[in-house]
Formats: structure tokens, C-alpha cells, sequence
């Protein structure tokens, strides 16, 4: 079973975040009945814009995928979860022709240190990505640094064939589409 997110860590980031809200509430509603409401409002109302942003971030942003590949049930199954969405997919194991290592060019702008402008960088990135006859089926959702992406394809890969030495292929992904 492969396993990319952070697990517990949402949770107590959520539980903090909602204390950081409730803290902002009592501070805005203190503020009137204090001797200091010009500290306490402003305050408590950044406390709860915080609240709010990191809320976004962890309903939006963070994720856990689970992949289990099962010999018996002859299927791959990918369980996609996050703070407010779900999603399963089934593949089925017969489908999975190989198993390889995706590679990727991505380009940015970055600034240089000995001159201080910007210029254009080129970055290689990978992911591990499951062969079928549709198409390339990726294991992570986000690409990495080549050791990152290439561990779990080759341990999936020596699952599969049972073979101990086996190595997955690189392959480049296909660019993208205008």
C-alpha cells in the first residue's frame, strides 16, 4: 500500500486553526465591554481572518492518497481523500502492463544571485506512474526529485513481477495540451 499526504496532521492543523478562531470571537466580543477596545477588536479580527485563510488552505490544499494493490481482488484501487471531498477509483490489475517513472520540464523564472535579474530555469521533476493500454495512470498527484518518485515505482514494480532486480523505465510525459 502506497500512501502520499499527511495523515493526522489536517486534523490537528484544523483543531488549532478553530481555537485561533474561537480565540478571535471572545477577543471581539470583549472589546466593547473593555477599557481597550481600539487593541482587542483589530486583534481579534485578524485572529479570525488567520482562522479563516488556514480553514481555505486545508479544505482546499491538503489531500491523502492510498493506493492498494490487491492480488486476490485483481484491482488497484486509489482512495483520493481531503478535508470536504472524497474519491475511489478501481483499475483493474490486469491492465497494468509496467510500471515506469514520468519525467517532466517545467520552466520559471528565478532570480539569479550573482546579478540580481531574473531568468528563465529549467527543472526536471518526476513522478511514478503505472503503464496501461490507455494511457499512463500516475501513482502521485504531484511531481518530485527523481529518488522520491523512482523508490515507490520500483518497489510496486517488484511487487508486481516478483522479481527482486527489477527496475522501472523512465518515460517522458507528454506535453501539455493547448
Amino acid at each position: 500500500m502506497l500512501q502520499q499526504g499527511a495523515g493526522r496532521a489536517p486534523l490537528v492543523i484544523f483543531l488549532i486553526t478553530l481555537a485561533v478562531l474561537l480565540a478571535g470571537f471572545i477577543l471581539i466580543a470583549l472589546a466593547p465591554s473593555s477599557g481597550v477596545p481600539l487593541l482587542l477588536a483589530p486583534g481579534g479580527a485578524l485572529l479570525v481572518l488567520f482562522a479563516l485563510v488556514w480553514s481555505y488552505i486545508l479544505a482546499v490544499a491538503t489531500h491523502t492518497t492510498e493506493i492498494s494493490f490487491d492480488r486476490r481482488s485483481d484491482t488497484v484501487t486509489f482512495r483520493h481523500r481531503a478535508v470536504l471531498r472524497a474519491r475511489h477509483e478501481t483499475l483493474p490489475l490486469a491492465q497494468v502492463i509496467g510500471v515506469a517513472v514520468e519525467r517532466t520540464e517545467r520552466r520559471f523564472r528565478q532570480k539569479d544571485p550573482a546579478t540580481g535579474k531574473r531568468r528563465m530555469v529549467t527543472d526536471v521533476a518526476f513522478r511514478p506512474t503505472l503503464l496501461t493500454p490507455a494511457g499512463p495512470h500516475p501513482l502521485l498527484t504531484t511531481y518530485t526529485n527523481q529518488p522520491t518518485a523512482t523508490e515507490p515505482a520500483r518497489a510496486v514494480l517488484r511487487w508486481l513481477l516478483q522479481d527482486p532486480t527489477a527496475e522501472p523505465t523512465m518515460v517522458d510525459s507528454s506535453p501539455p495540451q493547448a
